[in-house]
């Protein structure tokens, strides 16, 4: 340690001692026996000798230079291979090879409006159809303008499910392709009926006209279409059979030993390949390139599958506000999900819940009461997917109870019966092919949490069925 004297004198300077020297002769050889010497040419030589001098200085110089400048380059690329400098996550477009360009100018971030959902409700105030339109970034300032308004119509002509739906403002151009995705709640539509359900648009002569790009989703109860502008008039689910083809008994079109396209969520890139997708790390604030950020010995995936930081060492996702817990307030469940997303009760006595990413991804909560037709949640999934084998049924656990449950074909929601209710939690990857956020999605069902003594209805709801679902439960894992 320096200490410094606070006395700013300047210091004394010792007197220097002056030593005086006495004269001494000093003798010198005869002249013939010094050496002789030719000064021209000793000059010549030294001139000679200091240009090679310089000469090989310079070329020392450059050599070191070009060398410096070699080993500097391929320094820079191996750290560019070591450590890829991550362009910043563009949602706004399209392309994930778009999104992986780096950008030489200063952007802001981009992201998808969260997705417009209205409840349709019947004169009666029954819920009979819910519409959710998933904007692209492009078009976010227009998610503001939007009011969608429903009525139950009358027309006998052609079979409608549901309501119909009018968005304002009509006949808008989008700058890029929104989806728009109609659910039903009919439960007693057949077979039949469910595969010629179309979205339809009213027509200035009163019939509806049919979009044959229709995707139906038999396993949710959803049909959906891209569009590139707001439906100019009235939007619906609409069969294409006719009244008389659809009053005829189910023809059992669909045969038991049909054939399904068992399919599962596909992750998206993960650099560093620890369960944890690139845009999870950024979510995180993880290193994308280390599968153990925090060095505790278990890699990232592994803390957010099991509810723990993937950045600060032995510390929760709770713990660090990295996740929020949500409460539902009819059902009395709660649910672990990433403090950064929003929450949306479709409607305060609903029970669908979505919880939006900062893209056009979401995790859904639908909850349902169960037919006590049904023995078993396996039985009630067939219903829902006529034709498909036992055998072909998924099965895997939920919650911190580990409830039984079974994956729906797609491999997009899980289904489990809790106290005489079908829960579905469901990720919707909007219009994107693979799912950011599937350790979340994953993570949130591992938080699932369920209090029968929550509300009231599930106290008198509990003691016809307390009793049936333990059975059940083993009843199912038995047969498979």
């Amino acid at each position: 340690m320096f200490s410094f004297s606070k006395d700013k004198s300047k210091p004394q300077v010792a007197e220097e001692q002056v030593t005086q020297f006495q004269p001494v002769d000093v003798y010198t050889p005869p002249a013939r026996f010094l050496p002789s010497v030719n000064t021209n040419k000793s000059s010549s030589k030294g001139n000679v000798i200091t240009i090679i001098l310089i000469i090989l200085f310079l070329l020392v110089v450059a050599g070191g230079i070009g060398v410096w400048l070699f080993f500097s380059k391929n320094n820079n690329s191996v750290q560019n291979l070591e450590q890829p400098e991550i362009a910043p996550l563009d949602i706004a477009t399209d392309s994930a090879t778009e999104q992986n360009q780096p950008s030489n100018t200063d952007s802001t971030v981009t992201v998808p409006p969260q997705p417009i959902t209205y409840v349709a409700k019947d004169e009666a105030g029954n819920v009979n159809g819910i519409l959710t339109l998933q904007l692209s970034a492009s078009d976010k300032q227009l998610a503001d303008q939007v009011v969608i308004t429903n009525n139950n119509p009358s027309n006998t002509k052609q079979y409608i499910v549901g309501s119909s739906y009018t968005i304002s403002p009509r006949g808008k151009e989008l700058t890029k392709d929104a989806k728009l995705t109609i659910e039903y709640f009919d439960t007693t539509l057949s077979s039949n009926v469910e595969n010629s359900l179309r979205i339809a648009f009213l027509s200035s002569t009163g019939e509806w006209q049919l979009d044959d790009k229709t995707e139906i989703d038999l396993s949710r109860n959803k049909v959906s279409i891209d569009i590139v502008q707001l439906p100019s008039t009235q939007v619906a689910v609409v069969s294409n059979l006719t009244m008389d083809e659809i009053s005829k008994p189910d023809d059992n079109s669909i045969d038991v030993d049909q054939d399904f396209e068992v399919k599962s969520l596909t992750p998206s890139f993960d650099t560093d390949a620890d369960e944890l997708s690139d845009v999870e790390e950024l979510l995180f604030k993880t290193d994308i390139n280390r599968p153990d950020s925090d060095l505790d010995g278990y890699t990232d995936g592994e803390e957010v599958l099991n509810l723990f930081s993937p950045s600060q060492p032995g510390k929760t996702l709770l713990d660090t506000t990295e996740f929020s817990l949500y409460t539902s307030p009819v059902f009395g469940y709660t649910l672990q999900y990433p403090s950064v997303w929003t929450v949306n009760n479709v409607e305060d006595d609903s029970n669908i819940v979505m919880f939006n990413s900062a893209t056009n991804q979401f995790v859904e909560v639908i909850i349902e009461k169960l037919d006590s037709s049904f023995k078993t949640i396996q039985d009630w999934y067939q219903s829902q997917v006529p034709g498909l084998a036992k055998e072909d049924i998924r099965t895997t656990s939920v919650g911190k109870n580990n409830y039984f449950a079974i994956l729906s074909v797609d491999g997009t929601t899980t289904y489990f019966v809790v106290d005489n209710f079908v829960v579905g939690i469901t990720y919707n990857k909007g219009i994107e092919t693979e799912a950011d956020y599937l350790t979340i999605y994953n993570a949130m069902k591992n938080s699932w949490s369920w209090s029968v003594d929550s509300t009231d209805d599930l106290k008198n709801n509990a003691s016809s069925t307390e009793q049936v679902l333990p059975d059940m439960q083993n009843s199912e894992q038995e047969n498979l």
